[in-house]
């Protein structure tokens, strides 16, 4: 109000950049280039108003082609004046992670992540504050324990192993959780 501009509410990804800006209707999708699908728990799409999980396909960014990426989100889908809106938007919300001094947040996670080239990860936090993360891609099982245990604040466990080749690429992870007693659910 002091600086008389308006607020904007956006639905954005790390992942994907900017995806929808708040309307009257709901999240009116912004993107030309970006595919929104709406699907139901069997990877299906859902029917025009029924809520499901926000899927993502583009190529916007170079290091991370979007195919079909289920971003752990939920809205239904409708069509406002010709624009694909996400109605009742919910969000998945952050996770903090107890360590000995602080809390880490999973957005630090996220950020120190995209320096490396995976395809697929989780971090999980067990009730004792024990660490476990896997992952999919090129990157080196040392390199990552060595950035992780040093944003995690030197952990007394912390395993870090790739997906078995049981578990498939396309299987739907839970990305962040920590059973700490501690842990935290951040706002958004």
């Amino acid at each position: 109000a002091r600086y008389g501009a308006h607020v904007i509410d956006l639905y954005a990804l790390t992942e994907a950049g900017i995806v929808a800006v708040k309307t009257n209707q709901g999240h009116a999708i912004l993107p030309h280039d970006l595919y929104v699908a709406i699907l139901d728990e069997q990877d299906q799409p859902c029917p025009a108003g029924v809520v499901g999980e926000i899927t993502l396909t583009g190529g916007r960014n170079p290091f991370l082609p979007l195919l079909r990426y289920r971003t752990g989100d939920y809205a239904s889908l409708a069509w406002h004046e010709g624009r694909a809106t996400l109605v009742n938007l919910e969000g998945r919300r952050p996770v903090g992670f107890p360590t000995a001094n602080r809390t880490v947040h999973s957005m630090e996670v996220t950020r120190l992540l995209r320096t490396f080239p995976l395809v697929q990860y989780q971090l999980h936090q067990d009730e004792q504050g024990a660490f476990q993360f896997r992952f999919r891609g090129a990157a080196h099982p040392h390199e990552l324990r060595e950035a992780l245990f040093e944003l995690l604040d030197h952990p007394p466990s912390l395993t870090v192993a790739e997906f078995s080749s049981a578990t498939p690429a396309q299987a739907k992870t839970v990305v962040y959780q920590s059973l700490h007693p501690a842990a935290t659910s951040l706002p958004g």
